[in-house]
């Protein structure tokens, strides 16, 4: 199972709903992880030396902050970018989906978008 960090502002309802789903998840959230308030590039570091995915709504300066890891040649264990506007049920879908079905190493440097 992929472990994963849940950014600041990740809405509670899906992680509720993993967790229903999967009692055993292994998701910290940034705010339990002493996060809160921190800049993009400092959540995604964490996330990387931690060797966990992150779940962001922010499809803008997260995102940038994971392709500039890459693209300076930093670690980046993988990034789900899902919509504030996309179904709660279809989030917890794609995302229990990925966690449960995907290899850490397949998301290793991906900026993955849902809905799959």
């Amino acid at each position: 199972m992929i472990p994963l960090l849940a950014d600041e502002d990740f809405n509670g309802r899906m992680i509720r709903g993993l967790f229903r789903l999967a009692p055993d998840l292994n998701l910290l959230t940034a705010v339990g992880a002493g996060l809160a308030g921190q800049p993009d590039s400092v959540v995604i570091a964490w996330a990387a030396a931690n060797g966990r995915v992150l779940l962001t709504h922010d499809l803008n300066t997260m995102i940038d902050a994971a392709l500039e890891r890459i693209r300076i040649g930093q670690p980046m264990p993988g990034v789900v970018a899902v919509p504030q506007q996309m179904g709660i049920g279809a989030a917890i879908s794609d995302i229990f989906l990925i966690v449960m079905c995907a290899a850490p190493s397949e998301l290793d440097g991906q900026v993955v978008y849902l809905p799959l």
